[in-house]
């Protein structure tokens, strides 16, 4: 017996028998329990330094159904029997499967797999040959951050109330003094990383010349 809908499907059949005149009926009540279904919604991509990710369920059960998630070598936790695991991190980032599995009476469903996303976390650096000198100065700080893929929006904090947003920026200094910059970096999905380097640059103040006759 076949039952190719969502619903449980019950049947009663009957048997008559006969012998010499004598007969005899009986009957058999006989139900076919619906397949469950596995699915559920893709979540958004997140950032792999803060990812957390809600899982909901989908598809066609009933109330008695048991859920298997497998949420792969990279999952933490490796796996869940909840209808809505919630919390689940990615211990890597890239494209991470999850497979859904739901039975119910005894019907196991097709397994369902969809890839999470997990976005990879830029790395800010910088370097700058150009460390000291005296006012008005003008260091050059080269951009060697890493974005694993990802085009880089760049904010530069100079330490003097100037910023910028240039890959590689040159900044003048027009007071002395020592300062810390800080680099910011946003990936195209929004993921960001920082680097400081405390007094980083000595500016020297401008000497005076003067002579008295």
């Amino acid at each position: 017996l076949t039952n190719f809908t969502n619903e449980h499907v019950t049947t009663m059949y009957y048997l008559t028998a006969s012998n010499q005149g004598c007969i005899s009926t009986d009957s058999v009540e006989v139900t076919v329990y619906a397949t469950p279904t596995a699915q559920f919604s893709i979540p958004d991509g997140e950032c792999f330094k803060s990812n957390s990710f809600d899982l909901s369920a989908l598809g066609f059960f009933g109330p008695t159904a048991s859920f298997d998630w497998d949420f792969g070598a990279d999952g933490f936790p490796s796996g869940s029997t909840d209808v809505q695991p919630t919390g689940v991190i990615f211990n890597a980032h890239g494209n991470q499967a999850v497979t859904l599995t739901v039975t119910e009476n005894g019907c196991v469903s097709t397994p369902y797999t969809a890839a999470i996303e997990v976005y990879p976390m830029p790395d800010a650096n910088f370097i700058s040959e150009d460390l000291e000198g005296c006012q008005p100065y003008a260091a050059k700080f080269r951009n060697i951050s890493i974005g694993h893929g990802s085009f880089l929006y760049e904010s530069w904090d100079f330490g003097d109330s100037e910023t910028a947003s240039q890959h590689d920026p040159t900044h003048t200094y027009m007071e002395d003094g020592i300062f810390t910059v800080n680099l910011k970096v946003t990936s195209a999905e929004g993921c960001k990383d920082s680097i400081r380097f405390d007094n980083y640059v000595q500016v020297h103040p401008k000497p005076d010349a003067f002579f008295a006759a």
